[in-house]
């Protein structure tokens, strides 16, 4: 075999330092495909100049922001977060810009990004930055390939740390606005357990390639891990993994078979960490126990054990998933459109419904199919089985490599779309940043580049500057998105200055978040029919008891009555009356004592699909133009 090949390049990483396999293993070069590793894949954090590493840190905190933002504004809770995301993701494209030609990163993002404007402006904008982040990735050098993962190192501890903070200090952070509202289960700052379990294992991930990077830069006389070395690394993969017990998460306790699967495959890893990583199912299990342990001695609040031990843990997740699949078979070639989902699944028959209310159906391939139809389903699955089957020949290339870079890009992107079966983390900007990169990790440069004339300077330096614009248009985008997010925030402010009505007609013109000063709007009014233009926005977002109420008073006032018992009646297979003084007062006096009974304590006469009041909301917005 010529010195330097092994199938994976010119340079073969599992020959230059000993590891668990020696060369004399490798495949000849003549029976494998040569698909070389990108030169940047190559994360050496270790030696490389002290301003390149300062920059490689400042990078990853930038990265780090929207998964560790300390702060909150309502309504949403989370919703600096998400905003963050595009700026954090476009300054880091803006500050160190892709050479890659403009066919490759430019185009595709203003060609997706215009394309699904069409259908939304906020989704387009939002799938436009994410192909802008996957491409930049993928043709980036290997300052912006360390920075994606050690962002998540970063991301991941802080979040750690404060969700311990949480579980045992609780009352510390509660100043800070960071308390848990979930009793011994930690949230750190993204405010959700899931969300927290998620981001902790892509952090192992990411953690696992740190050390072995590090590692790969070792004195070459040694062939395993140092005890040093691994002792650090053992502490800190403990502590995270820890926390993700300590969140309750079944997802996450599901997500560490990835990285049995990521020990097993990757021969090329240090023995010692290797056989570590195989067996993070067990240790997932150990550390429950130890937690269980410590709550039975009083020395913590185990929330998550309530979490494991409920009798019907997913029973609102099953029973959404059967009202999608009913939907799905009402409309099973274009399904409801694009952000319907809410308003269908509502205003549908379902007396066996969840009580929670769901804006999105917990499932990604359910919400493609209800909301784009079966085929253009079966079309996205199809290029996404082709997607990852070269991915997965990229993982079966490098197995005897030392580098852990597409191991950990793919350990990040598997669990997030694990995760997807069964929430929808995709839909936050902070998660699905991550994904594009983490995929643009994965598949970056498969093949070796073919041999051609170098383009002229002025060519790289032109794509540089012009695809340093794209990111710097993605950061002002989110600026200002988080600038009108501030404003329409003043609704809910009881320190704002101006008259609430003066608030909520200012909210009404912001190009993003108008439906939360719609549902101000309309839920405050005394005669919501006069504001009937206002349901369309508001009912696209999330129809809860509130606004279920208020559509009803607005359709008995115009007249339809039997629309408005309609959606009363959908409004009771929610089974919360108690919470709601609307049904309520149907059950204050017997109805035959009263000389006008309340016109919601009847029931719908006739029959409507979602689609009846669909038609209502857009003429009533009409004819308000």
């Amino acid at each position: 075999m010529p010195p330097g090949q092994d199938g994976l390049g010119p340079a073969p990483l599992a020959c230059r330092a000993p590891l668990s396999t020696d060369c004399s293993m490798q495949t000849p070069t003549s029976s494998m495909p040569q698909e070389p590793l990108n030169a940047g894949s190559e994360a050496d954090v270790t030696q490389r100049p002290d301003g390149a590493r300062l920059s490689t840190v400042v990078l990853s905190v930038v990265l780090a922001l929207p998964l560790i933002w300390p702060t909150t504004a309502s309504p949403d809770v989370v919703q600096w977060h998400l905003l963050l995301a595009f700026v954090s993701w476009g300054f880091a494209m803006a500050w160190t810009p892709s050479r890659a030609p403009l066919s490759q990163l430019l185009w595709p993002a203003l060609g997706v990004g215009g394309l699904l404007s069409l259908v939304s402006v906020p989704l387009g904008a939002t799938l436009g930055a994410a192909v802008a982040v996957f491409q930049w990735v993928r043709h980036g050098d290997g300052e912006v390939r360390r920075a994606v993962l050690l962002s998540l190192v970063i991301a991941a501890l802080l979040n750690a740390v404060m969700g311990i903070l949480q579980v045992w200090t609780p009352g510390l952070v509660q100043p800070w606005g960071l308390a848990s509202a979930i009793p011994g289960r930690p949230v750190g700052f993204l405010r959700q357990p899931n969300h927290l379990s998620s981001l902790l294992l892509l952090g192992l991930g990411a953690w696992i390639w740190w050390v072995q990077s590090s590692d790969r830069h070792r004195d070459p006389a040694q062939r395993d891990t140092p005890a040093t070395t691994l002792g650090l690394f053992l502490a800190v993969y403990l502590f995270l993994l820890w926390v993700v017990d300590l969140t309750g998460s079944r997802t996450g306790a599901v997500g560490t078979l990835i990285f049995s699967a990521w020990g097993l495959l990757h021969r090329g890893m240090s023995p010692r960490m290797r056989a570590l990583v195989a067996i993070t199912p067990l240790l997932y299990v150990l550390l429950w126990g130890v937690s269980w342990w410590m709550g039975q001695q009083g020395w913590m609040n185990f929330g998550a054990q309530a979490q494991f031990q409920q009798q019907d843990m997913s029973s609102s997740r099953f029973k959404i998933w059967h009202d999608t699949w009913v939907l799905i078979k009402d409309n099973p070639w274009t399904g409801v459109g694009w952000g319907n989902f809410n308003l269908a699944w509502t205003l549908t028959v379902l007396p066996d419904r969840p009580t929670a209310f769901f804006d999105h159906c917990h499932n990604i391939v359910l919400q493609f199919m209800v909301e784009l139809g079966i085929p253009a389903t079966l079309a996205l699955l199809a290029a996404s089985a082709w997607v990852f089957w070269h991915g997965a020949k990229r993982l079966w290339l490098a197995r005897l490599s030392s580098d852990a870079t597409p191991f950990a890009a793919a350990s990040v992107a598997l669990m997030l779309l694990l995760h997807s079966l069964l929430e929808y983390p995709l839909w936050y900007p902070y998660f699905l940043m991550v994904f594009a990169g983490a995929m643009g990790l994965w598949l970056g440069a498969q093949r070796a580049p073919e041999p051609a004339a170098p383009p002229p300077a002025s060519s790289g330096t032109l794509a540089a500057a012009l695809n340093a614009s794209l990111g710097a248009a993605i950061m002002a985008g989110g600026t200002y998105a988080m600038v009108d997010y501030d404003r329409v925030g003043d609704i809910y402010r009881s320190s704002a200055q101006a008259p609430l009505a003066e608030r909520i007609e200012h909210g009404r013109h912001s190009p993003f978040f108008a439906y939360h000063a719609e549902y101000a709007r309309v839920t405050m009014a005394e005669q919501p029919s006069r504001d009937f233009d206002g349901f369309d926005v508001a009912m696209r977002r999330l129809i809860d008891t509130r606004l279920m109420a208020t559509f009803a008073k607005a359709l008995e006032e115009k007249g339809l009555h039997d629309q408005a018992l309609y959606v009363t009646d959908r409004l009771r297979e929610f089974r919360k009356p108690e919470d709601d003084p609307f049904l309520a007062a149907c059950e204050e006096a017997p109805l035959e004592a009263l000389d006008t009974p309340p016109f919601q304590c009847d029931h719908a006469k006739g029959s409507y699909t979602w689609r009846d009041f669909d038609r209502l909301l857009k003429e009533g917005r009409s004819t308000a133009r």
